[in-house]
């Protein structure tokens, strides 16, 4: 697993909105946002958050937790602050089905066995 990105990958990348997802299950446990190498700065994180915790559990069993770029390229802190408090509401109200089904629509694509 890579733990930053080349700088001319930042440069295309923007400000973006990010997922951290169970190998296993497939379920988002975290969304968040940034620009820069800040997709990675979870895997070091040493606080006792969930989302550490989470990372720590999939850890144990041999595995690293799947990250996604959900969206990028977007020009301000604002647009990607909004479109990550959308998917951490989704998220919250354990609404699997739904969360999916706005990140394929986030992401332009549509399967009808996620939606």
């Amino acid at each position: 697993m890579i733990d930053q990105f080349p700088p001319e990958i930042i440069d295309q990348l923007g400000y973006y909105v990010y997922l951290y997802v169970h190998p296993k299950t497939g379920k988002v446990f975290y969304v968040g946002k940034g620009k820069g190498n800040r997709v990675f700065a979870h895997l070091k994180d040493e606080s006792e958050s969930e989302k550490t915790k989470v990372i720590k559990e999939i850890r144990r069993e041999g595995l690293e937790p799947q990250i996604e770029i959900l969206v990028h390229g977007l020009e301000d802190k604002t647009t990607s602050l909004k479109i990550g408090l959308l998917l951490r509401i989704c998220a919250r109200n354990k609404a699997n089905s739904a969360c999916n089904s706005l990140r394929l629509n986030v992401l332009g694509v549509v399967r009808d066995d996620k939606v």
